[in-house]
């Protein structure tokens, strides 16, 4: 358990410091959160994207062929992990719902 847990946040951190070098200035992608299998051969990294219009061309950026490649590149060379994992990207959904939530609750 430890284990995938460092594994995670160390995909965390590499996939937002590549796309930070790799995407186009002024549209700022967090990655959230990661999720591995209990093997640690698969796994989702799940992102939000301010602003919300850029969501739709930053998965199509992230699933190409291509930028696929160069990430699990970027990976390689400089994550220090052995065995990485298939990975895959999703619009993170449930972090969008939880700042709706607050910012409603702001307004009270």
């Amino acid at each position: 358990m430890f284990r995938k847990r460092k594994i995670e946040s160390r995909l965390i951190e590499m996939a937002g410091k590549f796309l930070t070098q790799e995407y186009k200035p002024g549209v700022l992608v967090t990655i959230t959160k990661a999720e591995l299998s209990d093997d640690t051969n698969d796994g989702m990294l799940f992102f939000t994207v301010l602003p919300e219009k850029e969501e739709a061309e930053v998965l199509k950026y992230l699933q190409k062929k291509e930028n696929e490649k160069e990430f699990r590149k970027f990976l390689k060379e400089k994550s220090g992990l052995g065995m990485l994992p298939r990975l895959s990207f999703k619009i993170d959904s449930g972090e969008k719902n939880r700042q709706r939530i607050d910012e409603l609750i702001s307004k009270e």
